[in-house]
């Protein structure tokens, strides 16, 4: 990027203006009063301007009735088990210590975090404006982030959020472009330099007198397999940060870059992306009101978080090897559903204006409240894996957020958990965190015949009196009708989310997790019901809402048709559940080191097969168990206690059920096997089974 133009006008920040031009076609900057009244997205000053902006509002304004024309047949074929890759979570932001509830409003002592996945750094920053005002702790938090493009962007942002004597609103909305917008004004970029510009200095020092030349900086030659480890301290804050070489080249690259994209470039980019990662346009439209559609359709045209008829000149695009596949999708969803009540404008419906202000005020808030308290933070890029090795032996956390890791791999997380919990005797509300998008949805599959979910989203009849009126019972074939989806989206909100996620929860076959690398026949349970590695599930969440994106939590609530569409409309609506875990004893380190391995080398859909196969066998095995018991207590060679003690010594039994969890652990060429990390051989330097 060229160097700013010395007479360049300083960044405004952002406020509510008409969404006009005046004659010379310059941004009218008068202070709105009147809204439109066909879609409440963009508000004028008067009636004077809504008259003539409404030659260009009309294009966008009238948009969707194209799509209100086609009907019904707006929908088409629906895939409610197609999933669109996107860049963003899909869980929203959360209170993960909840000290009002769990420390308690007064709490002055140390709590120790480990955020592991996509764009953690939402939550720490949710969480700390949750902190009651009479308690002061002392937060460090570690940062493990799974993907570069999100190791960059929350990287940035803790940067600016915790400059000093920087405007706030001016690091607020340059946090919130960085974080979402593919687009951002010269002066933002200008204003990141700025912040970021003695970090950087200290790097390009650093490099080159680790390599003895400052080319190095630039070059792929010093490629290093040992990451390097950077601290910053100043007033109450200690900032570290352990990534390898191209990383930092490449932040300081993202910060300045040297190069942009066209508007035609840009145009390109999106609509592959759109085209490949996101939701079909008819298909997400037909879920939504004519407004929130319309908010969709420009988010995904122009990729700005902004309001709707904010203006849009002096924007440029990034370089295009910094957009993520799948960021064209939606990010609304990363935060909770209460952007949609934020403030009184008179734009009601400018879903991502809302959106803007709601972060805009939180990111503000934040560099407020953040000086109260004392912060260690340690940044690092880490997949799944690597956490069982990366994280310092000494430390033991208060909180492990996992968040939707856990669909990926439960038994890993799980084994990181039981590695780095603090015990419950230190303090009872430590817990892991975990997000499940899978159980209900999967829960539906392991259901009996005539009690299928399935049969109940396409069912006729009509059922609660309230959804009956929003969403009427369809026509036999109508399933993939405009109104077909919208009534499966009811029928799915009025359904007994417990029931199909339990079920889901607490299959053998799933989540028997022994069974996968204890190699033995004596516990064939669930970890949500015997625990695992001193791991116990927690039957009542403590810390977090069990699903947060509910609506409808008993057949008699009466949700409004306003809560009820914007249910519909949402980014996403497939149900989300916490699960939490305490740790409430000490591992076996034997079991401990095989649950390493077997995580390692895995698949949780290999250690699904494995345990399926030797559940097979154990069922098949039974009728023989039962008739030798039975044999032997009529011969009174055995007594009730002891009858099943044989079985234990049954050679044949044994040596069959290890021979097939060999075979398939040692398998190294069986197609889709995970490629795991350089560490996963490596011996664990953490002591196990030591409380501290």
């Amino acid at each position: 990027m060229t160097a700013p133009d010395e007479h360049v006008e300083p960044y405004l920040v952002t406020k509510p203006t008409c969404a006009a031009r005046d004659e010379q076609g310059r941004p009218c900057d008068a202070a709105p009063t009147v809204p439109c009244p066909s879609c409440l997205l963009v508000a004028y000053c008067g009636d004077t301007c809504r008259v003539r902006h409404w030659g260009v509002h009309k294009l966008d304004c009238k948009k969707t009735q194209v799509f209100e024309r086609l009907g019904d047949s707006l929908a088409g074929e629906q895939d409610d088990a197609r999933y669109y890759p996107t860049f963003w979570a899909g869980y929203a932001a959360t209170d993960i210590l909840n000290l009002e509830k769990t420390e308690g409003r007064f709490f002055d002592g140390e709590l120790s975090l480990l955020l592991a996945g996509q764009s953690p750094f939402r939550h720490f920053i949710y969480s700390l404006l949750k902190i009651p005002k009479t308690a002061t702790p002392t937060l460090q938090a570690h940062f493990r982030i799974i993907s570069t493009p999100s190791l960059y962007r929350d990287f940035l942002v803790m940067h600016l959020l915790f400059a000093q004597n920087q405007d706030p609103y001016l690091n607020a909305e340059a946090a919130i472009h960085l974080m979402y917008s593919a687009k951002l004004p010269r002066l933002l970029w200008d204003h990141i330099a700025k912040v970021m510009g003695p970090y950087f200095c200290d790097l390009d020092t650093t490099f080159d007198e680790l390599t003895g030349h400052q080319d190095s900086r630039d070059s792929d030659s010093c490629e290093s397999e040992i990451p390097s480890h950077f601290v910053w301290r100043h007033d109450e804050l200690e900032f570290a940060a352990v990534l390898f070489g191209f990383q930092w080249r490449w932040l300081r690259n993202i910060a300045t870059p040297k190069t942009q994209m066209s508007s035609e470039q840009a145009s390109i980019v999106r609509a592959l992306d759109i085209e490949n990662n996101c939701e079909p346009l008819r298909s997400a439209a037909s879920r939504m009101t004519r407004s929130r559609a319309l908010g969709m359709m420009k988010w995904r045209r122009d990729g700005l978080l902004l309001p709707f008829g904010h203006p849009t000149e002096a924007i440029l695009f990034r370089d295009d090897g910094s957009y993520p596949a799948g960021a064209s999708a939606e990010p609304i969803g990363e935060w909770p559903m209460e952007v949609l009540d934020f403030g009184d404008d008179l734009a009601q419906n400018d879903v991502y204006g809302k959106m803007f202000y709601y972060l805009r005020d939180m990111l503000v808030r934040f560099q407020e409240e953040r000086k109260r308290f004392t912060i260690r933070i340690v940044v690092a890029s880490a997949k799944l894996h690597d956490v069982l090795h990366d994280v310092p032996e000494e430390i033991f956390f208060d909180r492990i957020h996992m968040g939707e890791l856990w669909d990926f791999h439960p038994a890993c997380n799980l084994t990181i958990a039981a590695t780095y919990l603090r015990h419950r005797d230190e303090n009872p509300f430590a817990t892991m965190l975990a997000m499940s998008r899978q159980s209900v949805v999967r829960g539906t599959e392991l259901e009996p015949p005539g009690d299928a979910l399935g049969d109940n989203l396409t069912a006729l009849a009509s059922s609660s009196a309230v959804l009956d009126e929003y969403a009427p019972p369809t026509a036999i074939g109508d399933g993939c009708s405009k109104a077909g989806l919208r009534r499966r989206i009811g029928l799915l909100m009025w359904h007994n989310w417990d029931k199909f996620s339990d079920r889901f929860l607490y299959n053998p076959g799933l989540f028997a997790f022994y069974v996968s690398f204890a190699l033995t026949t004596g516990n064939f349970d669930s970890v949500f019901k015997c625990g695992f590695l001193g791991l116990e599930y927690k039957e009542k969440n403590t810390i977090t809402r069990k699903w947060p994106n509910r609506l409808v939590h008993s057949r008699n609530d009466k949700p409004t048709l306003r809560d009820f569409n914007r249910y519909v409309g949402w980014f996403d609506n497939v149900p989300q559940r916490w699960i939490e875990w305490r740790r409430v004893d000490d591992y076996d380190e034997t079991q401990w080191e095989n649950a390493r391995s077997c995580v390692l080398n895995l698949l949780w859909s290999d250690m699904i097969e494995v345990q399926q196969s030797v559940l097979e066998l154990n069922e098949a095995c039974k009728p023989m168990v039962d008739s030798m018991e039975k044999a032997l207590v009529d011969a009174g060679t055995c007594n009730d206690g002891a009858a099943m003690d044989w079985l234990d010594d049954d050679e044949d039994l044994g040596r069959r059920i290890e021979e097939l969890l060999k075979d398939d652990v040692g398998s190294d060429e069986k197609p889709g096997k995970k490629e795991t990390a350089e560490t996963k051989g490596q011996k664990s330097k953490r002591k196990k089974g030591k409380k501290k």
